[in-house]
């Protein structure tokens, strides 16, 4: 994967829209605040918000698709 737009995209077709949501909201929830806070001219509170939806996702995933 190469970015969040494809990880979304694998997890709808494999849980077939169950998982993340639509497009739209996966996008404002994650997406969004996740890139953002990892800009390099991002703020401190949009770095932590966007950790903060890191680990969210992450533990939303995690259960597919484990790391070693």
């Amino acid at each position: 994967m190469n970015n969040l737009k494809e990880l979304w995209a694998l997890y709808d077709w494999a849980h077939e829209g169950q998982l993340l949501g639509t497009a739209k909201t996966f996008s404002i929830q994650y997406e969004t605040p996740i890139t953002k806070g990892r800009e390099k001219n991002a703020t401190a509170w949009q770095q932590r918000y966007g950790h903060v939806f890191t680990q969210s996702l992450r533990k939303l995933v995690e259960p597919f698709f484990p790391e070693n």
